[in-house]
């Protein structure tokens, strides 16, 4: 088991594991570092990240506007040049904002993205405290 970010991507490098969970963006850069590392994305899982405004925020326009620029394609195509965490925004594909190459190594890519499963939010809100419950059992046999 791993604790950190970082730490997965250590141990493949490290040659301590042959085989792990972690994130793509972590493995490629280990892999740029030497490491040799391999994945695919058969059965990977692709979860998600959002922003949330605090309710009753005083800026809350403002910080709708800076979110919204955020999200554009041009930007997330950018971003993406420097760690292969995939575009949430498919207009980046559609656009053609990156280089073919670069756009098949992110997991968001339409021809990665048909392979994985994504996490629902929704099972999570339903079974959240069942499957912490079954996990710390499973971790403690």
């Amino acid at each position: 088991w791993w604790s950190s970010g970082a730490q997965h991507a250590q141990l493949m490098k490290d040659g301590e594991v042959d085989m792990t969970t972690g994130w793509n963006g972590r493995f490629d850069v280990a892999k740029e570092d030497g490491a040799k590392v391999a994945y695919d994305w058969q059965s990977g899982i692709m979860d998600w990240e959002g922003y949330g405004i605090p309710k009753g925020a005083k800026n809350k326009d403002l910080a709708m506007k800076y979110i919204a620029e955020m999200m554009k394609p041009e930007y997330m195509a950018e971003f993406a040049k420097y760690i292969t965490y995939g575009p949430t925004n498919g207009k980046v594909y559609e656009l053609g904002l990156m280089e073919e190459s670069r756009a098949r190594m992110m997991p968001s890519h339409p021809d990665n993205a048909k392979y994985q499963l994504t996490i629902s939010q929704e099972w999570y809100a339903k079974w959240r405290t069942i499957a912490a419950e079954m996990y710390t059992e499973m971790m403690t046999e």
